[in-house]
């Protein structure tokens, strides 16, 4: 009995999770095409694992702590699996400038302080220079990956496997998603544009200008002819792999649940 009541609880878990928007783009930092191709990631994630995953932006925070914002959005809007809500929240603010990630339950072994550190590391650079699908990309595959490593008994942490050398499958779902909706949308527009030049069949190319000119009202006097030329300069980006520290610093947010969690800005 108290077995089917747990299975109960945990399909009636993942029927309210599955109602919920898990790419929540208030600030307008993704195009449709992103958004779509990131969700496709996180359900994958959610059915692969039972661990959510939530991406949040904000034009601003009205105020209020970026850590605070994170833990009260992920525990009040009803996000994580399972009783223990296992998951992960990444905010981005854009008028602060300012990021959190926010975990709970299980993402709290799952994401060391270690871990937390090395993803912002990685993610930072892309978040500085506005490329925001790239940012969260990577966040969607360090957790595919951390998930790997907790699962075998060892959650990432200092002395594991650095993820950039380790295959990441929800990155690669990402771009093929994204190349597919892309391709989808150029055959949209091309349909769209032969169907315009159909109706304009009265109207022909010209190989000159001659016609549209009056007679004798041009006349060129010289010719000269410019190179114009332009220099690409490529600078290599440094990587900092230093960290410390083993598990999880927790603590406590507005609704009494335990959070793990980092944060900065960018």
């Amino acid at each position: 009995m108290k077995r089917a009541l747990l299975c109960a609880a945990f399909v009636l878990s993942c029927a309210v999770t599955a109602a919920l928007d898990r790419v929540v783009d208030e600030a307008e930092a993704l195009s449709t095409a992103e958004r779509t191709a990131l969700a496709h990631d996180i359900d994958t994630i959610i059915q692969e694992y039972k661990f959510d995953v939530a991406i949040v932006t904000q034009s601003n925070l009205g105020g209020k702590p970026a850590q605070d914002f994170a833990d009260d959005y992920f525990d009040y809007n009803g996000y994580g699996i399972g009783e223990s809500r296992d998951g992960i929240l990444f905010l981005i603010a854009m008028e602060e400038r300012t990021f959190h990630l926010s975990t709970s339950g299980y993402g709290m072994r799952v994401f060391t302080d270690y871990g937390l550190r090395r993803t912002i590391e990685r993610m930072k650079s892309a978040l500085q220079e506005g490329r925001y699908f790239e940012a969260f990309s990577t966040l969607l595959s360090d957790t595919v990956y951390y998930l790997d490593h907790a699962r075998s008994g060892a959650p990432f942490d200092r002395g594991s496997a650095d993820p950039e050398s380790a295959p990441h499958s929800a990155g690669k779902e990402t771009r093929l998603l994204l190349f597919v909706i892309a391709l989808v949308a150029l055959g949209i527009a091309l349909a769209v544009a032969f169907a315009l030049k159909s109706q304009l069949k009265s109207i022909h190319s010209q190989r000159s200008a001659q016609a549209y000119l009056k007679q004798g009202s041009f006349q060129v006097t010289g010719r000269s002819d410019q190179f114009l030329y332009s220099t690409t300069t490529k600078t290599a980006r440094q990587t900092n792999n230093t960290g410390g520290g083993t598990g999880s610093t927790t603590h406590t947010g507005s609704s009494g649940r335990s959070h793990g969690g980092a944060g900065g800005k960018f």
